[in-house]
């Protein structure tokens, strides 16, 4: 796909045309494919991929709150996967506007509607950011809850990336340490954080949990 290549090469200025042309081709083939609902997904998926990647999440509104009105119509007619790519896509357009109750509003659908028992990766990453979200939002007596059950999670399927590990550890050993009133310790603390994670975004395996 066009649009996936120039994400690829990083030509994020031809993006917005490639989007526009399959905009055109959506409305026709929506109304006159079988498969309108993988025409959706695609194109949902490709225009939400844009704004996450530029980081352009104010620009994202409108198309944003469209896709959530044709979901009602076409969700019925993906896959269980799709589903999840798609509403994992939202949560995450909304946590970058800061709307964290509107993420974890899709987490929450991810988690509690679909099932993924061969896939633990996937699960382990909803949970990770779900626990992310509600620190965002200030659920601060969530979190030593949260963690446990992630840890609990990854002890039981044997399954974890020194990634998860590093953000685990934060939220259970040295957020608990931390005044969270404080902007200069939390700026600090996340600065360690970042400083562990970024060599592993070097390493073919860790990318896997990082992205």
């Amino acid at each position: 796909n066009i649009t996936l290549s120039a994400s690829v090469l990083k030509m994020y200025n031809k993006i917005p045309h490639y989007l526009n042309e399959m905009e055109k081709q959506k409305k026709y083939l929506t109304s006159h494919s079988i498969r309108n609902g993988e025409v959706f997904f695609f194109y949902s998926f490709q225009k939400l991929s844009y704004y996450e990647i530029t980081g352009r999440f104010s620009e994202s509104v409108p198309a944003l709150r469209n896709i959530e009105r044709e979901l009602n119509e076409y969700e019925s007619k993906i896959g269980e996967f799709q589903r999840a790519i798609l509403w994992g896509s939202i949560a995450i357009i909304e946590f970058g506007l800061a709307n964290y109750k509107k993420t974890i509003f899709w987490l929450n659908r991810i988690k509690d509607e679909l099932t993924f028992s061969n896939r633990p990766g996937i699960r382990c990453a909803i949970k990770i950011f779900y626990l992310i979200a509600h620190y965002e939002m200030g659920s601060y007596d969530l979190i030593p809850h949260l963690t446990r059950s992630i840890l609990w999670f990854l002890q039981k399927e044997e399954y974890i990336y020194k990634f998860e590990g590093l953000i685990l550890d934060f939220f259970n050993n040295k957020i608990p340490k931390i005044n969270t009133n404080s902007k200069k310790e939390l700026s600090a603390a996340f600065q360690k954080l970042k400083d562990k994670v970024l060599p592993l975004t070097k390493d073919a395996y860790e990318k896997n949990a990082i992205e």
